[in-house]
């Protein structure tokens, strides 16, 4: 598992702590990354594994900062696109899933479209509910398009 991919579900899980138990995701951020809870990231070895988790962690802080200073607009846009399912009702695993995507929809642009959804989506798969990944498939999918028509 590459450091971004390791990044994304750390900050995951650190925006659902953050959802669920109050402000501490930095420090469940960092505790999460120390302990490196994947089991594909307990496969590598020595300083490659290192290395990785510096990535990781620093691209997960990067993700986790960038959520709570764009959250107004990201929420926005969820609750635009995801009519019947208003923010509050969207599972917290889900919610944040969609959170993250979004920002790097809106401002990761060297990050090709096609793997932020399929990023997301695989997450979705790994720690939503049964019908996660089409759900987050399709809220992704309007906002991509809407974000891709009214760029200049």
């Amino acid at each position: 598992m590459g450091p971004r991919t390791l990044g994304r579900i750390q900050a995951m899980r650190a925006l659902y702590q953050e959802d669920v138990g109050g402000p501490q995701a930095e420090l469940s951020l960092d505790y999460l990354i120390q302990q490196g809870r994947d089991e594909e990231d307990d496969e590598e070895e020595g300083k490659g594994r290192q290395d990785g988790r510096e990535g990781a962690l620093a691209f997960a802080q990067e993700i986790v900062a960038g959520v709570r200073a764009a959250r107004p607009i990201i929420d926005d846009l969820i609750n635009r696109f995801s009519k019947d399912w208003p923010l509050g009702r969207i599972a917290p695993v889900e919610r944040n899933i969609l959170r993250i995507a979004i920002w790097e929809l809106l401002y990761q642009p060297q990050t090709p479209r096609s793997v932020v959804i399929h990023e997301a989506l695989e997450m979705a798969k790994t720690y939503g509910g049964a019908d996660s990944s089409r759900y987050i498939h399709g809220v992704l999918g309007q906002v991509a398009r809407t974000l891709e028509e009214e760029r200049p």
